[in-house]
C-alpha cells in the first residue's frame, strides 16, 4: 500500500476482503465494505491485476521507498 505497511498484493487483497470497518477512520472511508472474497476469487483477482503489469518496465525503489521507473 502507499506507505509499505502491506508487502504483497495477496496481503492487500486479503486486507480489503476481510476489512474491519470498526477500525476505519471516520473521514470518508465509511463507504468501504469488506469484499468477502473466496479463495478462488482472490486468486482470480491477483492473476488479473498481475496481468496488467508490463514486465518490460524496470521498476526500482528510490531511497525514499517510492517506486520509480527507469
Amino acid at each position: 500500500m502507499h506507505n509499505g505497511q502491506i508487502g504483497t498484493l495477496r496481503e492487500v487483497v486479503r486486507y480489503y476482503s476481510e476489512l474491519n470497518v470498526d477500525r476505519l477512520h471516520a473521514d470518508g472511508e465509511q463507504i468501504l465494505k469488506p469484499l468477502k472474497l473466496t479463495a478462488q476469487e482472490t486468486d482470480d483477482l491477483i492473476v488479473f491485476v498481475e496481468s496488467l503489469t508490463d514486465f518490460r518496465t524496470n521498476w526500482k525503489r528510490s531511497k525514499g521507498g517510492e517506486p520509480t521507473c527507469k
